[in-house]
This record gives structure tokens, C-alpha cells and sequence, in this order.
């Protein structure tokens, strides 16, 4: 075997063991670093939970409700006589406030069974404010950020295992750049003794080994760190094996995806969720009269087992009005008794507030709506900064991938040339071991650069909140 191909089996034999010849692809190595973050997990059933709250809170906005009870369940006796006595009542409330409620006291004495059937019904004219609104829309976005939190938290895996791997390309051509210095200390004591003469134990000889063991520490250093920087790695992806990165499946990435507008990044998204939620709250607290029209009916009676005698029945109709307001409820109806004739009735609460509270209630809910709206504007301005700094590393990845393109031509076709040269015995064993290093290094820096627009990309996604699926 002629020295050179002893030199290359060499540099081959050397990156294969220790930064070369990966045996897993970038997707396994993703995949296994997924699969090993507990962080994931506990974000997915965070958003599983965050879901099920926003569809509960959906539901108590917008779903019927249904009552059902039995009240009153009495039992006693007049003289010999057993009486036995309930009081059913069901209800059904609509959304934004219809009401509709049926009751049918029911006993059975000796005479045998007494119903009374009583309707009343509510509808709302002005409506009053709503918790279950706000509620819903505070659900929604808590869903939303638990979602972008599980996501981005995906994708944050995956950019520290891309930095992780940099760091590892960053290695290997620190690793060739320390053995092209050690074959040029090399190459230098050699010549110094071919071409100047040198004798073993001169001055400039010494000097030159001196050098040469400087290099060839600072080689073994470089090794080192690449070690290190492989068990990391292995580490992090739960692989027995070292990670490499020669031959990886680096994920091809267009630096000429378009970039988010500054509305769809997920913070400036949170922000503007925030900002609805305050205004949606600041229009609810806003109404504060409730007025709605009442109607309810009645036919029978019942008796009563703590009175002993029958409770006031016959039929009869009404209608009302009901007001309501944070300080005042008033009550106006108007109605007939069949038998007795029209009756009219009504009540008035007054509960006064201290002087001046509900002034600094208004002027606190505005400055959390201002404050809301402030928040979204400085989140919008940090999202167009965020997205400025995107378009210039875009425009350096681009320059530096031209660059790195011309430097691996150039790299090829000196190992190329070289290996022609060394045939023909022109250059030496050691300059063409720093030839190969020199086409090593300059792998290297290309797969770092592949994985730095991998990274640009991750920082897209993160930006723009469009996820990859798991």
C-alpha cells in the first residue's frame, strides 16, 4: 500500500471513530430525542385538560340547562286520615336568559289525589351581563396557548438537538483545522531537515519539535471535545451508540419560505386573545340593567300537610316586569284570580354602594382594557423586530451557503490535484494529509451551516406558529 492510501485509510479510519459514519438518521435522532423529553408529556395533558375546560365553559354558554327537582315531600295525618304531599318542579333556561319553569304540587288524602299545576316563565328585553362570555373566551385562549405551548415545546426539542449537532460539526472542523496545523508543523520540521540541513539536537530543530508537540497536543484536545460532544449527544437521544454527522440526512430547507406577518406570530396572537377577552369583559360589566317580561299561570290546589287544610288555589294568570342593576331590583305584575278578580303587586330593594366605588370600578376596568391593548401593540412591535432579525439571517445563510459551495469545489479539487501530485511524488505524505483535512474541515463547516438553516427554519415555525404533526 503506497503511504498516501496508508495516510487516507488513516484520516477515513479516524473520522469513522470518532465524528463520522453516523449509523442513525436525523429523523431517528429527532424521534428519539421526542420520545425521551418528559416536558412533552406533561404539555399534552395539559392541553388535553385546557380542551376539555374550553368545551365545558362552550357548553355552559351556549347549552340549555334542565332542573329537575321534588320538593316538599311531606307526610302526616288530619284525625284517622294519612295525607302524603310533594312538591315537583322541573326548569329549563335558554341561552342569554329564557327561563321556563313548570311545578306541580301533588298530595293524596282520603278524598284521593289534589294537583296544582303552575307555569312561569321569563324573557329576557335587555340582558344583563354574562359570566359564562367571558368565561368561554378566557378557556379559548388558554386552550390556544396550551396547544402553542406543547407544539413550540416539540420544535424547541428539535432546535436543541440541531444546536447539539452544530455543535458537534463546529467540533469536527476545529478537529481538522488542529491536524492541518500538526501537518504543518510537521512539514516544517521536515523540510527543515531535508531541505536546510538541520541536525537532530540544533536550536532551530528543537524549535520545530516544539512546535510539532504544541500541535499535535492541541489535536488531541480537539479529539477530546468532539468525544465529548458525541456522548453528549448520545445522551440527549438515548443512542448507545456515539452520534456523527458525516453522511446525515440534514433536512433540505427553502430560504425562500415567506415569513409570518407580524399578527400570526403566536405571542402577538396571545396578546391580541388578551385583548378580546378584556374587551368582551369591559362590554359585559357594561350592562348592568337586566330587564326581562315574566309570565306564569296556576290551575288547582293542593293541601298541606303542615297546615292541615287546603294551600290558596284556583287558576289564575300574570304577567311583570323585572328590573335588576348592581344597587336596585324592582319588581312590578299584574295578574287574575279567577273567583276573586285582578290583582296587582310588585317589591324595590335598594342595596347602596359606597360613595364613589362604582366611579373606580369603571375607571379600573378601562385601564384593563388599556392595558390589554397595550400589551398586543408591544408584542405586535416585538413580533416585526423578531421577523426583521429572521429576514437578515436569511439573507447570511444565503451568502454563506454560496460561499461554503465555492469553498467545497475548491476543496475537492485540491485533494484532487494533490493525490495526482502525490503520485508523481511532487508534494508529500504530509502535505497531503493536510489536503484531506483541509476537504474535511470544509465538510464540516457545510453540514454546521445545513444545520444553521435548519435552526432559521425552527425559528420560522416558532415565529409563524405553523407546527409540524408529531
Amino acid at each position: 500500500m503506497h503511504m498516501y492510501q496508508k495516510i487516507i485509510a488513516f484520516v477515513m479510519t479516524a473520522a469513522a471513530t470518532a465524528g463520522y459514519a453516523s449509523a442513525a438518521s436525523y429523523d431517528e435522532l429527532l424521534a428519539s430525542a421526542v420520545a425521551r423529553d418528559t416536558e412533552l408529556a406533561a404539555l399534552a395533558i395539559a392541553e388535553e385538560r385546557a380542551e376539555i375546560a374550553y368545551l365545558r365553559a362552550v357548553s355552559a354558554r351556549d347549552a340549555a340547562r334542565f332542573e329537575l327537582a321534588i320538593d316538599g315531600i311531606e307526610a302526616g295525618s288530619a284525625g284517622s286520615a294519612a295525607i302524603v304531599s310533594a312538591r315537583p318542579k322541573a326548569r329549563v333556561t335558554m341561552p342569554r336568559g329564557v327561563s321556563i319553569g313548570v311545578e306541580a304540587p301533588v298530595a293524596y288524602d282520603e278524598d284521593g289525589f289534589c294537583v296544582r299545576a303552575i307555569l312561569n316563565a321569563s324573557v329576557p328585553i335587555r340582558r344583563g351581563p354574562d359570566e359564562t362570555v367571558t368565561d368561554a373566551a378566557i378557556a379559548e385562549r388558554a386552550w390556544i396557548q396550551a396547544r402553542w405551548a406543547r407544539e413550540s415545546r416539540r420544535l424547541a426539542v428539535e432546535k436543541e438537538l440541531a444546536i447539539a449537532l452544530r455543535g458537534l460539526a463546529r467540533a469536527e472542523a476545529s478537529l481538522q483545522e488542529a491536524i492541518r496545523a500538526e501537518a504543518k508543523a510537521r512539514r516544517s520540521m521536515e523540510e527543515a531537515i531535508a531541505i536546510d540541513g538541520a541536525s537532530s539536537g540544533g536550536t532551530a530543530l528543537l524549535g520545530l519539535e516544539r512546535e510539532l508537540r504544541v500541535k499535535a497536543s492541541e489535536r488531541r484536545a480537539a479529539e477530546s471535545s468532539r468525544s465529548s460532544q458525541r456522548e453528549s449527544l448520545a445522551t440527549r437521544t438515548g443512542l448507545l451508540a456515539p452520534v456523527s454527522v458525516d453522511g446525515l440526512d440534514i433536512p433540505a430547507i427553502d430560504l425562500d419560505a415567506s415569513l409570518p406577518s407580524p399578527e400570526s406570530v403566536p405571542s402577538a396572537r396571545l396578546a391580541a386573545e388578551s385583548a378580546r377577552i378584556a374587551a368582551i369583559d369591559y362590554a359585559e360589566a357594561g350592562r348592568r340593567v337586566t330587564l326581562a317580561a315574566t309570565v306564569d299561570g296556576s290551575i288547582g290546589d293542593a293541601p298541606s300537610v303542615v297546615s292541615g287544610a287546603a294551600s290558596a288555589g284556583g287558576s289564575s294568570l300574570g304577567a311583570g316586569l323585572a328590573l335588576e342593576r348592581e344597587d336596585v331590583e324592582a319588581r312590578a305584575g299584574l295578574g287574575y284570580r279567577f273567583g276573586t278578580g285582578p290583582t296587582i303587586g310588585g317589591s324595590v330593594a335598594w342595596k347602596p354602594r359606597p360613595r364613589g366605588e362604582r366611579s373606580l370600578i369603571e375607571r379600573d376596568r378601562e385601564l384593563v382594557l388599556d392595558q390589554a391593548r397595550a400589551e398586543e401593540t408591544k408584542e405586535l412591535d416585538a413580533a416585526a423586530r423578531a421577523i426583521s432579525e429572521l429576514e437578515y439571517r436569511r439573507r447570511e445563510l444565503k451568502r454563506n451557503m454560496l460561499d461554503l459551495a465555492d469553498d467545497l469545489r475548491f476543496a475537492a479539487e485540491q485533494r484532487r490535484v494533490n493525490e495526482t501530485w502525490l503520485d508523481a511524488g511532487i508534494v508529500s505524505d504530509t502535505d497531503y494529509a493536510e489536503v484531506l483535512a483541509f476537504e474535511e474541515g470544509a465538510k464540516a463547516l457545510d453540514t454546521e451551516a445545513a444545520l444553521d438553516r435548519v435552526i432559521w427554519n425552527i425559528d420560522r415555525l416558532l415565529l409563524s406558529g405553523s407546527f409540524t404533526s408529531d
